[in-house]
């Protein structure tokens, strides 16, 4: 794919690029908002992210709760991400606030991930396009791409809330990524990342705090 030129796509050589870039847009918005808590995702491409955070605990998510938008709730993957998040982020165990807990209101920000379906979360393309949050059937291939057999059934948030957060960031990485992401930004596509996108970029008070990070692979890779 060309390297396009669009006011809501940052370009980056590299996952450790995309890190930081991410990072820097995700503490202004942070303060831009007096965010109080935000979402974040589980999976590899914020792996880096998240290792940063390990390595450096920047003032900017002191007194913040983070958010996980999903998690699977039944069969032996149960629990997967929140043994995930102890692993990346152990030293914000203490202001993790697993999704089977209830918000005292939606994050301002919101920093997600992109799945090869084109879901955000668990948010999949079969549910209602204003799905805000409950137990989602997994699609098949998102249980292969989890190492799980079907059926599995998830908690997550969706679409109908991230559209109600002041700021949202969709972060992708790696070659694998490269095709959903062609679609999500080539086509009208009715994915639930499209629509969270058109969301912010079709209002034109909302189009400048929406951002799509990607590296050089998914944007030019072979995958």
């Amino acid at each position: 794919m060309a390297r396009m030129s669009l006011q809501y796509l940052e370009v980056c050589t590299d996952a450790t690029e995309l890190a930081a870039k991410a990072e820097a847009w995700l503490f202004r918005e942070i303060e831009r908002t007096h965010a109080r808590s935000i979402f974040i995702s589980a999976g590899n491409t914020p792996l880096p992210l998240y290792a940063r955070w390990e390595q450096s605990m920047p003032a900017a998510l002191h007194g913040l709760r983070l958010c996980p938008v999903d998690e699977v709730m039944s069969g032996p993957g149960a629990g997967i991400f929140g043994r995930f998040f102890a692993r990346a982020l152990p030293s914000y165990a203490h202001v993790l606030l697993p999704v089977f807990e209830e918000l005292d209101e939606i994050p301002r920000v919101a920093l997600l991930g992109l799945g090869l379906n084109g879901h955000v979360a668990f948010h999949e393309p079969h549910v209602r396009p204003d799905f805000k949050k409950g137990m989602v059937e997994l699609e098949t291939r998102t249980c292969q791409e989890l190492g799980l057999d079907p059926p599995v059934q998830g908690l997550s948030y969706g679409v109908g809330a991230f559209r109600e957060c002041d700021s949202v960031a969709i972060i992708v990485s790696g070659e694998r990524k490269r095709g959903i992401l062609h679609r999500l930004l080539q086509t009208d596509d009715r994915m639930p990342a499209r629509v969270l996108m058109d969301s912010f970029l079709r209002d034109p008070g909302r189009a400048s705090h929406f951002r799509l990070f990607a590296d050089e692979a998914a944007l030019n890779g072979p995958g």
